[in-house]
């Protein structure tokens, strides 16, 4: 095992080797340029190298010649009016390997996945780049194969692929091979190529049930999102729209079609709580100005409900019961106490809203002398871990957050994080089980 030495925090390009060294407290980092697009680190914790695909934000070619010219300009003048970041020389020089016009087109995809691009172009060559310029998804899917279709050798399958027709590569990447699928990915600019929203286009379009999206999406006048397909390919909502509605929707930026796609959820999550089955089967949404009125009068309905309740009110049953540690909050003067008490929103009408009809599901959590509340929200059927927040929205305690891993550890099953969580709270002087039932 090889020693860890900590170095002074920094970066440096060997440009002989084409290295950039990253020095930090408590972790090395070697990233070799183009065309190795290979990295390494090791930690004081784990002192031995490790092969890792690091983050990077690689920039257009304009933005690294513009870095260098001003900071060959401070170097040689007089100090400038604005402080430069430090280590932006290494980095720049580190992403002048790189090929101009694959600095360009690897730019244009969001950042988290730059290292995989790079690496996919290095190993797999003209091939990868023509596929990457002409149906970016394909291409973005390529360069992290093992998410999509499991492989030991990911870059070597992702060469023998580029090679292939772009449906035989969708039908490998889990997707119908066919032409009309390729043509749907075609029209996902590189931009809004992301893991997730990929994953549920693919899952849609494996099942004949759902033929709905494959329509939507082929008479889609504009660019596909991550928040188009998310809309669509929600078995809850996609039936339900309209093709002038998504035409509209992808006419707008990010944000204001994430805030539609909450509205859209909201007003059908509260319409199929509040009104009859039959009544809800007719329920379209065919533009933003009707989904405007089916929200509005979901809000109304919303406030009638939270009108007829008081503080004695209960919320529907807990998916998990709770402990000594974390307790379920049952009534709705219950939850507006533990908003005042903890300076947070989860007292707000929303909120009780979303309890009421059991969306969501709020505990109080005491752990170690130290307090926060928990939300559980129910997504696709399935109740996930929300949020976790001391006072006035602060992060948690590390208390906290243990005593909530081994419950819901507990609760899921899953005896290998129940003995993990078990050993964590041991450092905080935790029992090692609460009783059950609240308290």
């Amino acid at each position: 095992m090889e020693d860890f030495k900590p170095a002074k925090p920094g970066m440096v390009f060997h440009a002989p080797e084409r290295k950039l060294y990253i020095f930090k407290k408590t972790i090395i980092k070697v990233y070799i340029g183009w065309p190795g697009m290979r990295a390494w680190q090791k930690r004081s914790s784990k002192p031995n190298w490790r092969c890792v695909r690091p983050r990077i934000d690689v920039p257009k070619t304009k933005h690294v010649v513009t870095n260098m010219a001003l900071l060959d300009e401070r170097d040689n003048g007089p100090p400038p009016p604005f402080s430069t970041p430090t280590g932006l020389r290494a980095m720049c020089c580190f992403y002048k390997t790189i090929p101009d016009h694959i600095c360009d087109l690897v730019a244009d995809f969001p950042s988290v996945r730059h290292w995989h691009l790079c690496s996919f172009l290095a190993r797999c060559g003209d091939a990868a780049f023509e596929v990457l310029s002409t149906c970016p998804p394909l291409g973005f899917m390529l360069a992290s194969n093992w998410v999509f279709h499991p492989s030991s050798c990911p870059m070597r399958t992702a060469r023998r692929l580029v090679l292939k027709r772009r449906r035989e590569i969708a039908g490998w990447l889990g997707f119908p091979a066919t032409e009309s699928v390729v043509r749907i990915l075609s029209r996902i600019p590189a931009a809004n190529c992301q893991i997730l929203p990929l994953l549920y286009l693919r899952d849609s379009l494996q099942s004949e049930r759902r033929g709905a999206p494959s329509f939507l999406f082929r008479h889609v006048t504009t660019p596909l999102s991550g928040h188009m397909i998310r809309i669509v390919t929600d078995p809850r909502i996609g039936s339900r729209l309209g093709i002038n509605f998504l035409n509209e929707l992808g006419a707008m930026g990010s944000y204001q079609q994430w805030q539609s796609v909450k509205m859209a959820e909201r007003a059908l999550q509260i319409l199929s709580f509040s009104i009859r089955p039959t009544q809800f089967a007719a329920v379209k949404i065919d533009s933003l100005a009707r989904l405007e009125a089916l929200s509005n009068f979901a809000s109304k309905i919303e406030n009638t409900m939270i009108g007829k309740t008081d503080d004695s009110s209960q919320f529907p049953s807990p998916p998990i019961p709770g402990n000594k540690e974390v307790q379920h909050i049952f009534t709705v003067g219950a939850l507006r106490n533990e908003g005042r008490e903890m300076d947070n929103c989860v007292g707000r009408d929303d909120y009780v809203g979303e309890a009421l009809r059991g969306a969501i599901c709020i505990y109080t959590v005491r752990a170690a002398g130290a307090r926060a509340t928990l939300a559980l929200r129910k997504t696709d059927g399935n109740w996930n871990l929300d949020r976790l927040e001391s006072r006035s929205n602060r992060p948690a305690t590390p208390a906290c957050w243990a005593s909530v891993k081994w419950w819901w550890a507990v609760a899921n099953g899953d005896p290998r994080e129940v003995a993990r969580w078990g050993r964590i709270r041991k450092r905080y002087s935790l029992p090692a089980a609460p009783d059950r039932g609240e308290a």
